[in-house]
């Protein structure tokens, strides 16, 4: 009988180990990027939210930690408005966006070319785990640069690039935009106020690791079950 309980204990367990280990590996995003090609980003994500820089109050749902980085005026080809400057150091300064809700898309228009000239590109990286999705050319000025992920992602990370040109890489971003899903739903676009997507409850999927602990507990039930139904286990008198 103890033989029969053990055999049925470590067949479950096998099944958990067996099938919880690709539930628990993270994908690998697979991210397109559209440089210098505003309107293919928009189509593909259909709707957007934007922030302008206009004040130093982010949107809603939205922060930033950076060594550098600032609102002010610009002072490349970006000048119409206030923008994001900032200045990316190899080894040491970096700058980090988090966005409350998971998002899909992200983007926006670029000078690394006009303040302080060329330098060494940026390189930009996601999902904390810092998965690498592009470089954002040194020479870019006032030009559209974005992805799309088919995972989702909840940080952007800015880090100096690697072309040779220069020791750092001082850059102006206006109207960064990013695309948020919550309930299965893109919000954004004007559509929606980035102050009710922060608000929106995100419903959790049932997920695969689910699963297969339903899985290793039906197992289980049914051994005991089966041992009881043939008379394997009495209950004690």
């Amino acid at each position: 009988m103890k033989r029969l309980l053990t055999l049925f204990v470590i067949v479950a367990l096998v099944l958990v180990a067996t099938l919880a280990l690709p539930a628990m590996v993270a994908a690998v995003p697979v991210t397109t990027v559209y440089d210098q090609d505003e309107a293919g980003w928009k189509a593909a994500v259909g709707t957007w939210l934007t922030e302008d820089f206009a004040d130093a109050t982010l949107n809603t749902g939205l922060s930033v930690v950076t060594d550098n980085g600032l609102v002010q005026a610009a002072s490349g080809c970006l000048a119409t408005s206030n923008v994001w400057w900032d200045r990316l150091i190899p080894g040491s300064a970096t700058t980090t966006w988090t966005f409350d809700v998971p998002i899909t898309a992200f983007g926006g228009n670029w000078d690394l070319g006009g303040p302080g000239g060329p330098g060494t590109g940026i390189a930009v990286e996601i999902n904390g785990s810092w998965v690498p999705v592009g470089e954002i050319d040194s020479d870019v000025e006032c030009k559209f640069w974005g992805f799309v992920s088919d995972t989702a992602f909840t940080q952007v990370r800015f880090i100096a690039g690697t072309d040779p040109q220069g020791w750092a890489e001082t850059y102006e971003l206006d109207n960064m935009v990013y695309s948020a899903h919550t309930n299965g739903y893109i919000i954004g676009g004007g559509i929606v106020e980035p102050a009710l997507v922060a608000s929106s409850s995100v419903v959790q999927p049932f997920s695969d690791f689910d699963g297969v602990l339903l899985a290793a507990a039906g197992a289980i039930v049914l051994g005991f079950w089966y041992a009881r139904r043939r008379g394997l286990l009495r209950r004690n008198s």
